[in-house]
């Protein structure tokens, strides 16, 4: 067996290169043949979004990501990839826990690449968040490949993770990114409950939101949360809030994801959201209005292809005018779907019914363009699926919606996009978007 030797920090570590005729895909960002950088293993993006430490101590690239976690993450015992962590892979498999014990993390990455990919294991725990992991993964197979959604104990259960053959969609630098549920008044992020926390729980492992309930199964669950508000009462470092607390604690988020519900699309995510609100809702006189995002989505920069889909004829429109993005949103009553340049990779999202008020008759979605350059890491896009309510929202108010998340790949030569497209009018014509 051939051996590569690497020096990480004052450790000495071995890592084994791929066995005769298994191909390793290298990750971006990554060179080499040993297992650790194939893109089973290792993603740039979740390790940064995963590992808010490495990112916050300067680390913003493909390259610096995959450096650091083979010179510190990968002897460290650190996740890279939602699909597979080497301590709950060990943990998981007794006898993979007899044969490499607790901590021989590397024996743990090779054994998964060389053997227990084709022997069809599981690289990660049932509801890791449950055994005291960071991290709970959910997945569902999708033609060659698999979807894998992730919640973490950092976001109190808002998906910082969405990945599709190995390309992560999500950007969860800090705690407003993410795909997560939040609301806002008139007072904008003067009023605005956060699921997966507030802007002073910056980029940090912290949340100011709470996971109240985590309910698991392989291809679904269920979580039930105390939302943070957005901007702390009296602050002004992000700005001054209008709320009298930092935890939104008259609010409650609940939300089921489920992936493959839906017989014959198995790539398509449901996400149905319960909202219960018990308090008078703080309105800037001028305008007043309550609106949901149910969810919003950070993609990464690379997702910087925007479609409209038209339900009415089927078609698509591309979003190639961004003057509507210039300081805020172009807002449409058309599904959207988000892609790479090359179309290779795309999610598409519809909004399905909703109950518990009477909704004002303006967009549903929102499509946001470029938000950040600052690095390849901070990068995002932005799309978002809105209701309103116009007027004031009382105690005992309980909202209830549905939204569709179709994720694709170029297949077969039809491009991802397409793909997406055909899920979106069979979602419409079905009945379960509107």
């Amino acid at each position: 067996m051939n051996t590569t030797k690497l020096k990480a920090g004052v450790f000495a570590i071995t890592i084994t290169l791929a066995a005769p005729g298994f191909a390793i895909e290298v990750a971006e960002g990554c060179t080499g043949s040993q297992a650790a950088v194939d893109k089973n293993i290792f993603n740039w993006r979740y390790y940064l979004n995963s590992n808010a430490d490495v990112a916050g101590a300067g680390v913003k690239t493909a390259s610096a990501a995959c450096t650091h976690w083979l010179n510190h993450g990968l002897p460290a015992g650190r996740q890279a990839h939602p699909g597979f962590h080497s301590s709950q892979y060990l943990a998981r498999y007794p006898d993979l826990l007899a044969a490499f014990g607790k901590t021989n993390y590397i024996a743990a990455v090779n054994h998964y690449i060389q053997s227990g990919i084709p022997e069809g294991r599981i690289g990660y725990q049932d509801n890791g968040i449950s055994l005291g992991y960071q991290t709970t993964t959910i997945s569902n197979q999708v033609d060659t490949s698999k979807i894998f959604m992730g919640i973490s104990k950092r976001t109190a259960g808002a998906v910082d993770s969405l990945m599709f053959d190995n390309v992560e969609f999500i950007n969860a630098t800090d705690h407003g990114r993410e795909l997560q549920i939040a609301g806002v008044s008139s007072w904008e992020e003067g009023y605005n409950p956060t699921e997966a926390g507030s802007c002073n729980d910056g980029s940090g492992y912290a949340t100011s939101s709470s996971l109240n309930t985590l309910i698991f199964k392989p291809n679904s669950l269920f979580t039930s949360i105390t939302p943070a508000f957005w901007r702390k009462p009296g602050n002004t470092f992000c700005g001054l809030g209008n709320n009298t607390t930092t935890s939104a604690e008259n609010y409650r988020f609940h939300k089921n994801i489920s992936i493959g519900e839906i017989p014959g699309m198995p790539n398509v995510i449901h996400y149905a959201i319960q909202i219960d609100i018990n308090e008078h809702v703080p309105q800037d006189p001028r305008n007043s209005y309550m609106r949901f995002e149910l969810p919003t989505a950070y993609h990464g920069g690379d997702f910087n292809r925007m479609f409209q889909f038209n339900k009415e004829n089927s078609t698509l429109i591309e979003i190639t005018n961004l003057s509507c993005m210039i300081g805020g949103a172009c807002a449409s009553e058309n599904s959207l779907i988000y892609a790479t340049a090359n179309l290779s990779h795309a999610l598409g999202v519809c909004a399905g019914r909703e109950a518990g008020a009477d909704f004002a008759a303006r967009e549903r979605y929102l499509a946001f363009g470029n938000l950040d350059n600052s690095s390849p890491f901070a990068s995002t896009t932005k799309w978002s699926v809105v209701r309103y309510i116009h007027g004031n929202v009382s105690p005992g108010t309980v909202l209830n919606f549905n939204s569709y998340l179709a994720i694709a790949k170029t297949l077969d030569n039809v491009s991802a996009v397409d793909r997406v497209k055909l899920n979106l009018n069979e979602l419409h014509q079905t009945g379960h978007c509107i």
